[in-house]
């Protein structure tokens, strides 16, 4: 999964450091986290009476959806 805003801000850190970013790549089959998923993962912990569900604000909810459909293999297609 990839937060845009988060990556951006780690790619530029890596940069100011020295660090190289011409080999970093997203996966085409990447989810990508947007603005209203925190919106929806922050209503449903206070749905269930304010209490944080150990969350970071970083998608819980879309975490394990994923995690129960999850049934690819890797990103890479298989040179056969």
């Amino acid at each position: 999964m990839v937060d845009p805003k988060a990556f951006i801000s780690e790619v530029e850190k890596l940069e100011e450091k020295g660090g190289r970013t011409d080999h970093i790549f997203i996966s085409r089959r990447a989810h990508v986290i947007m603005p209203y998923h925190i919106l929806l993962d922050t209503y449903r912990e206070e749905e269930q009476g304010g209490t944080q569900i150990g969350t970071t604000k970083k998608v819980s909810a879309l975490l394990r959806r994923q995690n129960r459909t999850s049934g690819h293999q890797n990103d890479r297609p298989s040179e056969s």
